[in-house]
């Protein structure tokens, strides 16, 4: 065996060791790397894995010959330290060479770090009335009733609550403004789906007629280039087509296979909407508890673990462009972020992870939350529920007991578990 140094504790839950190899343990190791890394290449007159060594030193690139030879010594020397010591790394460790002959280098080992969630006991989310008004359900049958209404053309001046067809473009500075240009584009008056004037300066224009006026584009606008510019518009009215909806009566409904009456309906939707909004505000209780949390949490975080973090993290958005077929430099571009500002938020969200995590690990381990047996299985059948008859074998494999779907299920149960009885404080 190598000589290794005692584990040196370091700050931020880190130990570290200096190993050294003998000469003869470079040699074995390098003589297997050469074998491995032969057998892949093609060298004429010589079949696959049949070259001489010596041959293959002279083909193969040293710095590949070096991280092999230093992989293969690695496992027997991480299993030794582990053993030895007690120790429990969390992330892989990290390896530096600080000399070649004799080869020696450094290992650094990341273990639990400390964690503390100050006032745990006192966290509070506050919770909300949720209530559903009338103005709210008259808004949804509204738009049921927007489904079933008519246009009727008619010759008179626009006028609120009609639907026009009409061509339209602003200027800018004596050009055209870029993205004001419209053709054979439909509105109803008093939709607010323009920017505020733009509808009510078509009230009064008759079929065919022409119009000019100056509007000013919100600060806030989307498009950075209109913020707070005034564009003059011409807009010329095609269609006018009066709007008619239909009685919302208790036949209506039956006829359109809504309810039995329009109170039946009504019942229907204000449930529908309290139900919503009972799920959304479970969320946003949720999410408050997070934030909550991180916010009490102390948690002293090793360098390694963070950037071992920001790799997943830098890795998980490579995969997801990966699956839509795109390329890193326009997604950059899409988003607007340069490499620098990506790396600024790789560290921040790194950070914010690996703080909640531990926060909640902690958590759950004072307040002893455990999913049951019973709770598993329900929540392996969800999770197998929805999967092809195809990919059920491998799903089941998956998420049996001791696997790696299995572990994460265990682990979100018990987080759900930890987050209804702190919301239930």
């Amino acid at each position: 065996m190598p000589d290794i140094s005692p584990p040196k504790k370091l700050k931020q839950s880190r130990v570290e060791c200096t190993v050294a190899f003998t000469g003869e343990e470079v040699a074995s190791a390098e003589q297997k790397a050469l074998l491995r890394l032969g057998g892949n290449m093609r060298i004429e007159g010589f079949r696959p894995g049949k070259a001489p060594t010596a041959l293959v030193r002279q083909k193969i690139d040293p710095s590949y010959l070096n991280e092999e030879t230093v992989r293969l010594l690695l496992p027997a020397v991480f299993d030794a330290i582990l053993k030895e010591h007690n120790l429990r790394p969390i992330i892989p460790p990290k390896v530096d060479i600080i000399s070649r002959a004799p080869l020696t280098m450094t290992i650094t080992l990341v273990e639990k770090p400390d964690v503390r969630v100050k006032g745990a006991g006192k966290i509070r989310v506050i919770r909300k009335d949720i209530v559903v008004e009338k103005k709210d359900v008259a808004r949804m049958t509204g738009y049921l009733r927007d489904q079933y209404r008519t246009a009727i053309p008619v010759e008179r001046p626009a006028k609120d609550g009609d639907e026009l067809t009409l061509d339209f473009a602003g200027t800018l500075d004596g050009k055209e403004a870029e993205g004001t240009r419209a053709t054979g584009y439909k509105l109803t008056i008093g939709s607010k789906s323009l920017i505020p004037g733009f509808e009510e300066a078509l009230i009064g224009m008759n079929q065919g007629e022409r119009k000019s006026f100056p509007l000013t584009f919100p600060a806030d606008y989307h498009a950075e280039h209109l913020r707070g510019k005034e564009v003059t518009f011409t807009a010329i009215v095609n269609d006018i087509n009066e709007v008619r909806m239909p009685d919302f009566t208790d036949a209506f409904v039956k006829e359109h296979h809504m309810g039995e009456s329009v109170s039946d309906l009504e019942k229907k939707i204000e449930q529908t909407l309290l139900d919503q909004r009972k799920r959304d505000d479970k969320v946003r209780r949720r999410e408050e508890l997070l934030d909550a949390i991180r916010s009490a949490a102390a948690v002293d975080l090793a360098p390694e673990l963070i950037a071992h973090e920001e790799r997943m993290l830098f890795d998980e958005i490579v995969r997801n462009l990966e699956a839509e077929k795109a390329g890193m430099d326009d997604w950059l571009r899409r988003t607007n972020r340069t490499a620098e500002k990506l790396k600024e938020e790789l560290l921040e969200e790194a950070v914010k992870r690996l703080t909640l995590r531990f926060a909640i690990q902690w958590l759950l381990e004072e307040n002893k939350i455990e999913a049951t047996p019973q709770e598993l299985d329900e929540a392996r059948e969800i999770a197998l529920a929805d999967v092809e008859p195809s990919e059920r074998g491998k799903a089941e494999s998956h998420y049996k007991k001791g696997g790696e779907g299995y572990e994460e299920l265990k682990w979100r149960k018990r987080v759900d578990k930890l987050v209804e009885e702190m919301l239930a404080a």
